[in-house]
């Protein structure tokens, strides 16, 4: 159980997040896969309407899809973002999903599907504790940052409406 000062999160949670990043992380999504990033889109579209978020998805033909959720809350947004193309797999040797003392290695680990992740479990928790609808969110998933967002460039402006603020989910080194 939670309350409003703190989170809990089971070991149950755990290993589902866990799963899910293996999930996202053996879906390679190299830049200009459409077929593979549109996939991925898919399955974070799917999550996001499970959330009772209302979605957007832009068919890019040449980079893939870009997917945009909001929730129902208005006012300033807070825009929170991530991109799906990452590193081909051949630049991990030894397979697609390892975990090494602890650590969790494969392509899109840090860059970019642990951000994700990241995104995809705070929407969660606020949905959990009935506060998703209350803050004025913007998700947005781009295809193409890898090879310097030339389709994303085309929907931003609609994306930013009454964004005030961003935060990219994008893992430091």
């Amino acid at each position: 159980m939670s309350t409003k000062n703190e989170l809990m999160i089971s070991v149950d949670q755990r290993h589902a997040w866990k799963a899910l990043l293996a999930q996202l992380v053996g879906m390679p999504t190299p830049s200009r896969d459409v077929e593979a990033i549109n996939a991925l889109q898919t399955v974070l579209e799917k999550r996001l309407n499970e959330l009772g978020m209302r979605l957007k998805r832009f068919k890019d033909a040449e980079y893939g899809d870009h997917l945009m959720a909001t929730t129902t809350a208005s006012g300033s947004r807070t825009l929170l973002m991530g991109h799906l193309d990452t590193v081909h797999k051949q630049a991990f040797p030894g397979g697609d999903w390892q975990e090494r003392e602890g650590r969790l290695h494969g392509p899109g680990v840090l860059d970019m599907k642990g951000g994700v992740l990241v995104i995809l479990a705070a929407l969660e928790a606020l949905h959990v504790e009935g506060l998703l609808d209350q803050v004025p969110l913007t998700v947005f998933f781009n295809s193409d940052e890898e090879i310097g967002s030339p389709g994303t460039r085309k929907v931003l402006p609609e994306v930013l409406q009454s964004v005030t603020r961003a935060l990219v989910f994008e893992g430091g080194r």
